[in-house]
């Protein structure tokens, strides 16, 4: 969070197949996947599978599975 309010403009993730992330649009989609995650259930220290393609996507989940 303290990256995404400092550096929000700045390239975060680059990655060829897709659209270049910012700190502050990366943060923003972030807390959405962590926010639908809890929505569905999905709770601290709980095991969670994830079958995506290396990339940004698999990435973002990533992160906001450690939110």
């Amino acid at each position: 969070e303290r990256n995404a309010a400092e550096h929000g403009d700045r390239p975060f993730l680059v990655c060829p197949d897709a659209p270049t992330l910012t700190w502050g649009a990366a943060h923003d989609r972030i807390v959405e996947i962590a926010s639908g995650l809890a929505r569905l259930g999905v709770r601290q220290g709980e095991h969670v599978l994830s079958w995506l393609p290396t990339g940004t996507d698999s990435i973002l989940l990533m992160l906001a599975l450690n939110h």
